[in-house]
């Protein structure tokens, strides 16, 4: 057309706006379902492998043991210094005076001259049932 040779670009008619119009909004929504159905997809694959997961990570879970109040325990020394190598890993006995949430337990120690903190809170599974409750 003359107005390609003038101007090197083709001319917008009105026409051709309108239809570009339709061809987009086709696009668009043919994009949105394409996109729901990737997402629908994507999601079902991160359950199952979610669901995969936490099985593989139950099966090694060592299972809580769960301590009453009032039931005698040992818990780890958590500070090393010099010469840790030959001193005692556990302290105790101590004594759950309170049970918390997700398999936490505060305790007391019972003889104020042992080492180690005279109450703390710690979680299950660093605490070890203390062998005889009238030794130390």
């Amino acid at each position: 057309t003359p107005f390609e040779l003038m101007v090197g670009v083709k001319m917008r008619v009105k026409e051709d706006l309108i239809l570009a119009e339709l061809l987009n909004q086709e696009m668009q929504r043919a994009f949105e379902e394409a996109g729901g159905e990737t997402r629908v997809s994507a999601r079902r694959g991160i359950q199952k492998l979610q669901e995969e997961n936490r099985h593989y990570y139950n099966l090694r879970k060592r299972p809580c043991s769960k301590y009453r109040v009032g039931d005698h325990v040992a818990i780890p020394r958590t500070q090393f210094e010099a010469g840790s190598k030959v001193r005692k890993k556990y302290f105790g006995p101590y004594e759950v005076i309170k049970v918390l949430l997700n398999d936490r337990y505060e305790v007391k120690k019972e003889d104020e001259e042992n080492d180690g903190p005279g109450k703390t809170s710690m979680s299950e599974d660093l605490l070890k049932t203390w062998p005889l409750s009238g030794r130390k």
